[in-house]
């Protein structure tokens, strides 16, 4: 079985790994968080780290961020899962 933690690591080395080449569409990705918005893309390769990576893999999924993230897919928080299951794009699709 696939280790979902271990998954979206891999995702977050690899996201890391195109930032530090200046790849666009990395770069915009990272550039979607908070403390990283106003930076330069210039300088913005050399500011990010992994924890922002894990961060934007884990926001991407729709939790608040990467300790809510591995809280939810651990099992140790059960009453917030985020938008994971439930996007709000398909509530017109709702079947109650």
């Amino acid at each position: 079985m696939v280790d979902v933690v271990s998954a979206l690591k891999t995702r977050a080395r690899h996201l890391h790994r195109a930032v530090a080449f200046g790849e666009p569409e990395a770069v915009s990705r990272v550039r979607l968080l908070p403390e990283l918005r106003r930076l330069d893309p210039a300088e913005l390769p050399a500011v990010v780290k992994r924890r922002h990576c894990l961060s934007a893999i884990a926001r991407e999924l729709g939790f608040q961020g990467w300790p809510h993230a591995l809280a939810v897919l651990q099992g140790r928080k059960a009453a917030d899962f985020g938008e994971l299951l439930y996007t709000g794009q398909h509530s017109p699709t709702l079947n109650i």
